[in-house]
């Protein structure tokens, strides 16, 4: 019997070229399928309910305001609510200026590491574009 397996990715150029790089030990082993971003009518309702159970609350227009932020992206939303739900203590609401926080926090944590990487380019690996 075989045993299947998921792999499932956000880097899409990485997960298609794992599968179909002739160069790959994966070539061809697989079935693609592209999984659609979760509808709104079933991920806020998901959201708001999770924050209850956890005697916490979020308003429906501002989760509807994070999704159209991202574009539906599970990564990035999951990201956002995780961090603003543990930035909202039990009993209060998740504000959107708890939101707008906590993704300034996400956004100055990944840049910690994007400028350790800039700091390792060469300047012959850097392509400067002119700022108009």
């Amino acid at each position: 019997m075989e045993n299947p397996f998921i792999f499932a990715g956000s880097e899409r150029h990485l997960v298609t070229e794992m599968f179909l790089s002739s160069a790959r030990p994966f070539y061809n082993s697989t079935s693609i399928m592209e999984l659609h971003p979760i509808s709104t009518e079933e991920y806020i309702p998901f959201v708001c309910k999770w924050f209850r159970v956890y005697e916490r609350d979020i308003h429906e227009k501002d989760v509807l305001r994070i999704y159209g932020l991202f574009g539906g992206n599970t990564y990035y939303m999951q990201k956002t609510f995780h961090e603003a739900f543990i930035n909202t203590s039990a009993g209060g609401v998740c504000t959107i200026d708890i939101l707008r926080q906590t993704i300034d926090e996400i956004l100055e944590e990944a840049g910690d590491g994007y400028r350790r990487i800039f700091q390792r380019l060469k300047e012959s690996d850097i392509l400067f574009l002119p700022l108009d």
